[in-house]
């Protein structure tokens, strides 16, 4: 979590991807997690008034022990029309997108 905070608004996604490089996650029960500087997930919007929304998913935290990275153990990195615009949980993406 510590290098999305250095993820700053304007930024382009190649630079969020230069920041986040490789990372390791603990458990609470002292397992240890490998995620790459890859987003989790990406998804790309076309809004009708021409924006483009890139939404990528980064892995903040681990709350399931089940090895399978669920919306809520992440944040989003939300790019509109190529920039950072915010970061937010996961969890907030679906209302960030009805705004528009």
């Amino acid at each position: 979590m510590a290098k999305l905070q250095k993820v700053r608004v304007g930024m382009t996604e190649a630079a969020v991807t230069e920041i986040m490089g490789p990372a390791y996650l603990r458990t609470f029960n002292g397992e240890r997690y490998e995620h790459e500087s890859r987003p989790h997930r990406r998804e790309v919007k076309k809004l009708r008034n021409g924006w483009t929304i890139v939404v990528l998913y980064y892995r903040a935290r681990v709350l399931h022990h089940d090895s399978i990275c669920t919306i809520d153990e992440t944040e989003a990195v939300l790019l509109i029309n190529g920039k950072v615009d915010s970061v937010i949980h996961g969890d907030a993406v679906e209302a960030f997108l009805s705004k528009f």
